[in-house]
């Protein structure tokens, strides 16, 4: 068993940085990872299942801007901002004595009388719980509340973009169970998804222009395309006019786009997670071919 961290442009669509590691390290190992290769002006967004003073902490002590969503019982300081139903405010969360010792373990430097300096912000997302995010951007007037909840949302770029790698590019599905296959596996489909996310950037002004006609929008139908890219990887890497390919790759995933319908849900049907042997996948996924 292993587990898999990506980081992923979500402007742009693109996994970023990728590793994999022994299935028992968590998601912060990755995060913290990943914070290595961080420029100035990126911002780094979490949701609440990073949520943790370690990894606030460490993007402190390196200045690396943040934001983190976070439950509403995270800490008492987050149980009083709730009940005060502000918009925001800067506050300061104390390290409790037992995640001091925690981080220190991991070999962070921390002061126990160390401080964070956050600013916690509520956005009413029509339920009866408000979101909460966290973020060390302080300055009110450069980062006003309103923008916050657009920023957030990008992060369902990260969601869309883990079903194509997971469901439709099938990661789990590897054809040797060697290590190296496993590794050969693991990135030729990172390699295939980035590709394929060129490409369709590639169609988007021609999409526009056939959407600009159309009374319901469409978009590339990302199974058939998928299963056009696969056949033609090599040649995009092996051809002196790897140009041509694409271009004739581009005009295929123009040719099968299907309608957007948003509000559609369906149960998924999952099976239940074995620890050994072969990989498991959800029944109601079909490969792309």
């Amino acid at each position: 068993m292993a587990r898999a961290g990506l980081e992923l442009d979500v402007l742009n669509g693109y996994c970023t940085q990728v590793q994999l590691q022994a299935h028992w390290k968590g998601e912060v190992v990755f995060a913290e990872g990943f914070l290595e290769d961080s420029r100035p002006e990126d911002l780094r967004i979490y949701d609440r299942n990073f949520a943790g003073y370690r990894l606030i902490s460490k993007h402190l002590q390196k200045n690396i801007h943040f934001l983190m969503r976070c439950t509403v019982g995270f800490n008492q300081v987050v149980k009083e901002f709730v009940a005060s139903e502000k918009k925001q405010a800067i506050v300061a969360f104390c390290i409790p004595k037992n995640e001091v010792i925690a981080v220190r373990q991991k070999g962070q430097v921390v002061n126990a009388k160390e401080t964070l300096q956050v600013r916690l912000l509520r956005i009413d997302i029509g339920q009866a719980e408000p979101e909460i995010l966290i973020t060390n951007l302080l300055d009110l007037r450069k980062y006003p509340h309103s923008c916050f909840k657009e920023l957030y949302n990008y992060r369902w770029g990260d969601e869309t973009r883990f079903d194509q790698i997971k469901n439709k590019l099938q990661i789990e599905v590897f054809s040797g169970h060697k290590p190296q296959a496993i590794y050969q596996d693991f990135f030729a489909t990172i390699i295939t998804s980035n590709i394929h996310n060129l490409i369709c950037e590639a169609c988007a002004q021609k999409l526009e222009q056939i959407n600009a006609t159309k009374e319901t929008t469409v978009a590339i139908n990302q199974n058939v395309s998928i299963g056009l890219l696969k056949p033609q990887l090599i040649n995009l890497f092996i051809t002196q006019n790897p140009r041509t390919v694409f271009d004739q790759l581009k005009e295929l995933f123009l040719r099968y786009l299907e309608p957007i319908r948003p509000g559609r849900k369906y149960p998924r049907s999952k099976t239940a997670r074995r620890l050994t042997g072969k990989y498991q996948t959800f029944k109601n996924y079909r490969r792309a071919a």
